[in-house]
C-alpha cells in the first residue's frame, strides 16, 4: 500500500505535479492487477458523499 503525499480534495485541485506523481503509483498497481488477474480498472469519483473529501483510485481487478 502507497500512503499518502498530500490531501488532495478532488482531481483538478491537486496541480499537475502531484496529479503526476500519483498517477505513477496508480499505473504501477495498475499493472500488477493486470499481470496478475489479466484486466484491470481505474476509478475515482468526485461529488458530496465523501466524509472527508479526497482524491483517491480505486484499482480493480475485473475477471476476463
Amino acid at each position: 500500500m502507497h500512503e499518502p503525499v498530500a490531501l488532495s480534495p478532488a482531481l483538478y485541485d491537486g496541480g499537475p505535479a502531484l496529479l503526476t506523481e500519483v498517477m505513477a503509483v496508480v499505473r504501477q498497481v495498475a499493472a500488477a492487477v493486470l499481470a496478475e488477474h489479466g484486466a484491470a480498472q481505474v476509478t475515482t469519483n468526485l461529488g458530496g458523499y465523501q466524509e472527508s473529501k479526497h482524491l483517491h483510485f480505486h484499482v480493480i481487478h475485473r475477471d476476463t
